[in-house]
């Protein structure tokens, strides 16, 4: 019994390593960020940019 229970034990922390889950609102959110909003902000700062010289 004693060895049966090492051996699931190790199993379980061996596929624990292997397996990764990945949450899917986060993966969403991540490209939605980089997809939408940071676009968004280099137009606005590109536009900014070539109006003035005050960055020049």
């Amino acid at each position: 019994m004693e060895l049966n229970s090492g051996v699931f034990i190790r199993d379980k922390r061996e596929r624990n390593i292997e397996i990764m889950e990945v949450n899917i609102v986060t993966f969403i959110t991540i490209a939605l960020f980089v997809l939408v909003i940071a676009p968004f902000f280099l137009i606005i700062y590109v536009k900014t940019v070539s109006q003035s010289d005050f960055f020049l």
